[in-house]
């Protein structure tokens, strides 16, 4: 089975990174702009949940002799559900991953450019 341009941009997008369907079609600009606003919103994800994790594991050894690692990663999770920039980092990179494969699929779609 092969896939058509437009499969081929959706499934780079959809399995390895937003932007490499763009890459995969030549359309460099486009695809080097979805992956950096991609990496920046992976980066602001990951920053908040080090220092929500960070917060969670100094309050938790302070009040604690023992580490009991299930209550400790409860507590992470309990205090990642309630942070607002958490959730709509999270929210904003799935928007980045979707649209990088439906815009790579129409962009597959169009007639081939060299």
């Amino acid at each position: 089975m092969v896939l058509s341009r437009a499969g081929q941009a959706l499934l780079w997008s959809a399995a390895l990174f937003p932007g490499a369907g763009h890459l995969h079609l030549k359309h460099f600009k486009r695809g080097i702009a979805v992956i950096g606003v991609t990496l920046l919103v992976l980066s602001v994800l990951i920053f908040q949940f080090v220092r929500l994790a960070m917060q969670v594991i100094e309050s938790t050894l302070a009040d604690a002799i023992t580490l009991d690692v299930p209550r400790l990663a409860a507590a992470i999770l309990q205090a990642c559900a309630a942070d607002q920039v958490l959730m709509a980092s999270l929210w904003a990179l799935g928007l980045c991953w979707l649209f990088g494969m439906l815009d790579a699929y129409r962009l597959g779609k169009k007639p081939h450019r060299e």
